[in-house]
């Protein structure tokens, strides 16, 4: 089983439950360009049907802003 693969089927689960949050912690960590955008896809249709919130942990900064409407990065945190 790919990555990709292994991916798709871990999303496949967590939508059949009809979340009305997905949390996705580097959801599309080492998978090709492909793959990446087949699930974004996904993602993007799934809260756009649903109405779903996401909360997304990852390094890649413009898919990040892409899917949610707020970021928040380390360097912007008070660590006061």
């Amino acid at each position: 089983v790919s990555d990709g693969q292994l991916q798709r089927a871990c999303l496949a689960r967590a939508l059949i439950l009809r979340p009305r949050w997905l949390i996705c912690d580097e959801m599309t960590a080492m998978l090709d360009a492909s793959t990446t955008a087949a699930l974004v896809t996904v993602v993007e249709d799934y809260r756009r049907a649903s109405g779903a919130g996401l909360l997304a942990v990852g390094h890649d900064r413009v898919l990040l802003e892409r899917w949610c409407g707020r970021t928040v990065g380390w360097d912007e945190l008070d660590r006061g």
